[in-house]
């Protein structure tokens, strides 16, 4: 069964390289039965998609809803994000997706989206100018994946994360509140972004009633043979949520509404947002005012569904001709929208455990640790994953939990093997003995 990452491990593809399971930066990735099988832990996953990027044989897939059930549908819009626009075009100007997508009966929320990016823009300029400075910088709550993983390896920094809803979360719920009866279909960059759909974060339910990836999408609109014209100018210029897709547009945006000059920083990449969180836990950055960390490098045109590089959309971003210059118009609204509250979480962004208790008992748990540590000591601590565990501590608690055996690490199974092959033939030795003497009394007799 599919996880609710939207992940799935097709066994009949897979070779058990372990790839996947060394690559993972959680690991949620485990093998099992010999590695026979390889299996997600969903409680582990964060959805960041590296497992899907690293497995050469492409057994790692991602599960969707059917493009044609979708087609098929009436009064259904699509929440497509800023990677998704800028995925067709020329290398210096992009294409207008969303005519190709209305030519063949999906509803139009691009005014929606468009309000919705401004307004989360707009709520965390404000929570920066409101003055009330932290020891540490606030942190973007955009990405899903860097979430979920501030919320299990980094709990003291859940507070760091900026209260905003989601855009997409946003202008779904704005694009219903007008168009009752209808219904949204998200359309999804990586498997964390998907999942906002069955755990959204900060909510207790969330507005999407279906999940596709971008390259389905585009597939799709290719298939169909629609023609994917030209940016008009007009929305070029106000095209200014584009930029949230590469790496530096959400700060971008954010200073665009804000009233002071404001220090940002963007990190890209999960091994490098965990040097950051590192950084951010031992007091290094106040002066910094909000970072903006993505799991995919070069942000969200670098997702592991995008369909076309991302060096290519991060150049269309480059060479869009936006107009940074807010109309007093606009600014109006979005400043009653955000009076409506309409950008706020419902709920706090809790911390998350990242791994499961040893035992529900304490005094069993704690018999449990000091077996892990006396099993970790004695393995090789090369983190190799040929066991099918991500790490030398992640098979010394698999071990004590029941779930594997101490041969399982190959090291352990060589050493076995000698001991057991040292036994063989000094046992052997010792038949040949018995059998000389026996030989002996038989000639004496």
């Amino acid at each position: 069964m599919p996880n609710s990452f939207y992940i799935h491990v097709n066994a009949q593809k897979c070779r058990s390289c372990v790839k996947c399971i060394r690559k993972c930066p959680t690991g949620a990735m485990r093998g099992t039965r010999g590695l026979s099988e390889i299996e997600i832990i969903e409680e582990l996953c964060v959805g960041c998609g590296e497992c899907i990027r690293e497995c050469p044989y492409r057994a790692i897939e991602l599960v969707q809803d059917d493009w044609e059930t979708l087609k098929a549908r009436e009064k259904l819009a699509l929440a497509a994000g800023p990677a998704f626009h800028v995925q067709v075009g020329d290398c210096n100007r992009t294409g207008f997706i969303t005519s190709a997508l209305k030519r063949i009966g999906f509803e139009d929320m691009m005014e929606s989206l468009s309000l919705a990016f401004d307004l989360s823009a707009l709520a965390v300029a404000k929570k920066i100018d409101s003055g009330k400075k932290k020891d540490s910088p606030l942190i973007s709550s955009y990405c899903p994946a860097v979430v979920r993983y501030i919320r299990m390896h980094h709990p003291e920094l859940v507070d760091n994360i900026v209260d905003v809803d989601s855009p997409y979360e946003t202008a779904a719920e704005y694009y219903l509140g007008d168009n009752p009866g209808s219904s949204v279909a998200l359309v999804a960059q990586c498997p964390a972004v998907s999942n906002m759909k069955n755990s959204p974060v900060g909510r207790k339910k969330s507005n999407f009633s279906y999940v596709i990836n971008i390259r389905q999408v585009i597939k799709g609109l290719l298939a169909s043979r629609e023609k994917i014209e030209d940016l008009p100018p007009e929305i070029e210029s106000g095209a200014r949520w584009f930029v949230w897709a590469a790496d530096g547009g959400e700060s971008r945006h954010i200073s665009a509404f804000s009233q002071k000059k404001i220090n940002t920083m963007t990190v890209t990449g999960m091994e490098n947002i965990s040097d950051l969180l590192n950084e951010v836990e031992l007091g290094r950055l106040t002066y910094i005012d909000f970072v903006e960390a993505r799991a995919c490098y070069k942000g969200c045109v670098g997702g592991i569904s995008a369909s076309e590089s991302k060096y290519l959309s991060a150049s269309r971003i480059a060479n869009l001709k936006i107009d940074w210059n807010i109309p007093a118009k606009e600014r109006t609204k979005l400043e009653e929208l955000y009076d409506e509250g309409i950008w706020r979480l419902s709920k706090r962004i809790e911390p998350m455990s990242k791994q499961a208790p040893l035992s529900d008992d304490i005094s069993e748990a704690l018999s449990r640790m000091k077996e892990l540590k006396n099993i970790q000591e004695n393995l090789p601590e090369l983190d190799c994953g040929s066991c099918g565990r991500p790490s030398c501590r992640a098979m010394a608690e698999e071990v004590v939990c029941g779930r594997g055996e101490i041969t399982d690490c190959i090291f352990k199974l060589k050493e076995k093997i000698t001991l057991l092959s040292s036994e063989i033939n000094e046992l052997c030795k010792k038949t040949a003995q018995i059998g000389r003497s026996i030989n002996k009394e038989n000639e004496t007799a």
